[in-house]
């Protein structure tokens, strides 16, 4: 036996001298571990062979006499690699015992070598995850290590001798180490950075979604590059299992440079995934020898008697089984869906594949947007709430080791314009999953300059107050904007008529978006949005946002075509409860029936006119951090047909009736706290409309020639140049006269409009219409600071219109910043 044990050494030793290559290990068992020669090094261990420490030592127990039996080994790393290649083809050649009698198939398991003695330590110390594991260990300085193991006792042994001192022991030496872990590696990658973002502290990354430069200093993380992250992906074994729409599971397995996806329902067995799994791999293994029996005929340039088979053809097995997190082996016959949570890994022969569930696909990631310098970039389908699992860094397509940015909301620069730029993503923990978008150009806006003067309104509208002094803290600035919905612009009344004046293709989402954004990029604490579509709110502001707001979307219909967003900031808020709501319904409602009753009297169609509004009324109850007080904030957008202020007065009642409700509900609940009102929109009416004069205190009266409108209105005039006498009172007058409800102001909580009609000339302009449709309404306890400037005439007048190649939008955005 000992003879046979002698021979097997000598023919390692001899292989060892004559094939200069790498080696990877395997258990074949839960107690003995073996090493295997790897067919060929691949991409990225070529490249750092230097690394590859070949002076080392096999020690052999012989446990006899404890004599010690020496022979090289050239496995040992001193640079990290993730999930290594575990070929099929590979050949044992020596099996050592292991103290771990829990080991499990497959592991890898860090050796340290002291010159007398060769370690076994568990990769469970080093927090390991995947199947074959990072190997840590320093790099060789004149044929010796830099730092030399004090881990004494710690043997491969053929015989168990595994206790609790000698694991605490293990461990503790294995934290020295990690602790003393340096690489000459990381310095190598460091100087492929050859630019830096100058936002950029000190070279670090911050692995976090807000738009700050990078925060983790380069020289301890690994930045894989793309090139890297394919290698990685190429030479890894492991299954990826997710859940499925249609109430069944996706499985891909990645192995020995093979794919297989397979479709299974949670209700089949265990036995039935690991049938068609062994089927299809069979099935791939014959198509492989094939091949190969094919690609040697051509080269010989003769015919070969019968096939050439392969290993596991010889074999003609293929053995796979599942393991738990203890790893014991699952039972076949439970079902998939209730043996899902418990699948840790497979072992296919003798190789252990790691199982990876519900992963987040990063490769819904994608750029929708133009791409401007000077203007941030916002990727869609991030991983929110999870970014800090991921590195992430945008890169030159043309230069992969150039970094130009850690921050995932890049701004381009104009040293980017006509360059070709993409984001990479990759998991920390499992850098084999990563994606990179598509490369995106670099375009430089010709509108710049009328930006940067339209942008010149917020030069006395920046926050003053440090964050962390008092008055900050009960100052809150407010921005309210109607952002033109993308389906008002490409109907054939918008090109034709709305905005002829301007190119079409400035009135894409992908060209506004990044307008868009940098209007709402100034501080606000609240921002209400009218006129959002679910794909703007998902895919852009919820996104941007994220991060630092509570983010809410109520849309007007099912399609999410239109709808209001509204963001909050955390740092000053806490959010207790939404309480959204729909006009025609709170209309209807059995409080306000004596006053619809009176309103839809007003024509025999009204009732069926209401059914079909989708105003709505967005409402968050929010507690201010520092004040503790009790904030109602609102935000809508009222009924925009031109002729119908009848059927927007009533809306107004109706939601002030609503806050109203609010405020005493939070009154009682919270009695010794202050109650605020801020509501925010598109009301659709100008200063002089009885809209404006209700909201601000003025009664409706029953005789007012305000409803003799609902008696005349038809819901498709919209156009007053179509039909300039049909609204002239006294042309449609009549004997008969027409009374409509009576509108009590003063039951309700009192506002006023932050903009008086002196502050402001417009915010809407399209075509012949031009005048004021926005406002902040405000509780009177709240005192207004500043208000947002408008914008001169003069920069849209050859559009005749505020949607321009550098305005998104019909309406200008406004702004007030308030104090407490």
């Amino acid at each position: 036996m000992i003879w046979m044990r002698l021979l097997k050494l000598f023919v390692a030793t001899f292989m060892l001298e004559k094939i200069k290559n790498m080696f990877c290990l395997i258990c074949n068992n839960n107690k003995a571990i073996k090493y295997v020669l790897n067919i060929r090094p691949n991409n990225i261990q070529e490249k750092a062979k230097y690394f590859y420490i070949n002076n080392h030592n096999i020690v052999y127990n012989t446990s006899k006499k404890n004599a010690i039996k020496k022979k090289k080994l050239l496995f040992l790393l001193s640079k990290t690699f993730h999930c290594l290649a575990n070929r099929r083809q590979t050949i044992p050649f020596h099996v050592l015992k292991s103290n771990n009698n829990n080991t499990p198939k497959n592991s890898l398991f860090l050796f340290d070598h002291n010159f007398s003695k060769l370690k076994l330590c568990s990769p469970n110390y080093l927090g390991a995850t995947r199947s074959f594991n990072s190997i840590f260990l320093n790099k060789m300085e004149g044929g010796e290590d830099k730092h030399k193991s004090n881990c004494n006792n710690e043997m491969i042994n053929e015989e168990t001798n595994d206790t609790s001192e000698q694991n605490d022991r293990i461990q503790s030496c294995i934290l020295k180490k990690k602790a003393n872990f340096t690489t000459d590696f990381n310095d190598e990658k460091a100087n492929k950075i050859q630019r830096i973002d100058p936002n950029c502290d000190e070279h670090e990354i911050k692995e976090n979604i807000p738009n700050n430069g990078c925060n983790n200093d380069l020289k301890k993380n690994n930045i894989f590059t793309i090139e890297e992250l394919e290698e990685m992906r190429k030479n890894s074994n492991y299954v990826k299992i997710d859940d499925t729409e249609n109430n069944g599971f996706s499985i891909e397995l990645y192995f020995d440079y093979k794919e297989l996806k397979l479709l299974r329902k949670k209700d089949e067995p265990l036995s039935s995934l690991k049938n068609r799994l062994i089927l299809n791999l069979n099935k791939l293994y014959q198509k492989q020898s094939k091949q190969l029996n094919s690609i040697k005929n051509k080269n010989a340039n003769k015919t070969i008697d019968g096939n050439v088979k392969s290993e596991k053809e010889k074999e003609n097995t293929t053995i796979v089984k599942f393991y738990d997190k203890e790893n014991n082996i699952i039972d076949e016959n439970t079902i998939l869906k209730d043996v899902i949570d418990k699948l840790n890994y497979l072992v296919i022969d003798e190789h252990k594949i790691s199982i990876y569930k519900n992963v987040y696909d990063l490769k819904k990631i994608y750029v929708s947007m133009d791409v401007y310098a000077n203007h941030q970039i916002i990727p869609v389908h991030l991983p929110l709430g999870e970014m800090e699992n991921y590195i992430y860094y945008w890169v030159d397509t043309n230069e992969k080791n150039v970094l130009n940015s850690c921050d995932i909301f890049y701004k381009p620069t104009n040293d980017d314009i006509s360059k070709h730029i993409q984001l990479v993503i990759y998991d920390k923990k499992n850098p084999i999953f990563f994606h990179f978008t598509e490369e995106m150009e670099v375009k430089s806006n010709p509108f710049e300059e009328q930006i940067r003067i339209k942008e010149q309104r917020y030069s006395d509208f920046r926050p003053q107050s440090n964050q962390h002094d008092n008055n900050a803290k009960n100052t809150l600035r407010i921005l309210s904007y109607n952002i033109l919905a993308p389906i008002y612009t490409n109907t054939k009344y918008a090109l034709e008529y709305m905005f002829k004046n301007i190119d079409p293709c400035y009135l894409k989402t992908n060209y506004r978006s990044h307008l868009l954004i940098g209007e709402i990029s100034h501080d606000f604490d609240i921002i209400s949005l009218q006129e959002v579509s679910e794909h703007l709110h998902t895919n852009l502001f919820y996104v941007y946002l994220y991060e630092n707001y509570y983010s809410s979307y109520k849309p007007k219909s099912p399609s999410g075509n239109d709808g209001c967003s509204l963001f909050v900031n955390k740092k000053k808020f806490t959010l207790l409860e939404y309480e959204n709501c729909e006009f025609n319904t709170v209309v209807r409602s059995p409080e306000l029936k004596n006053i619809y009753d009176i309103f839809i009297k007003l024509s025999d169609d009204l009732d069926e006119i209401i059914k079909e509004i989708k105003t709505v009324y967005q409402i968050g109850i929010f507690m201010h951090n520092n004040s503790q007080n009790i904030f109602i904030i609102a935000n809508t957008h009222l009924y925009f047909h031109s002729l119908a202020q009848h059927i927007r007065v009533m809306q107004t009642y109706c939601i002030l009736h609503i806050l109203e409700k609010i405020k005493d509900k939070y009154k009682e609940k919270y009695k010794n706290k202050e109650i605020y009102v801020i509501l925010n929109g598109d009301f659709n009416a100008n200063f002089e409309s009885e809209v404006f004069s209700f909201m601000e205190g003025s009664d409706v009266m029953e005789n007012s020639k305000l409803w003799e409108n609902g008696k005349l209105f038809k819901k498709e005039y919209d156009d007053l140049d179509k039909y300039p006498t049909l609204f002239n009172i006294d042309n449609n007058s009549t004997d008969q006269k027409i009374n409509g409800p009576y509108l009590n102001r003063k039951k309700f909580l009192p506002l006023y409009s932050a903009y008086k009609k002196v502050d402001i000339p417009y915010t809407n302009w399209n075509n012949n219409f031009i005048d004021v449709l926005d406002y902040i309404f405000l509780s009177p306890e709240l005192k207004v600071k500043r208000l947002l400037k408008g914008v001169d005439k003069h920069l849209f007048g050859q559009y005749k219109g505020i949607v321009t190649p550098f305005n998104p939008s019909d309406h200008l955005s406004i702004a007030a910043e308030i104090e407490l």
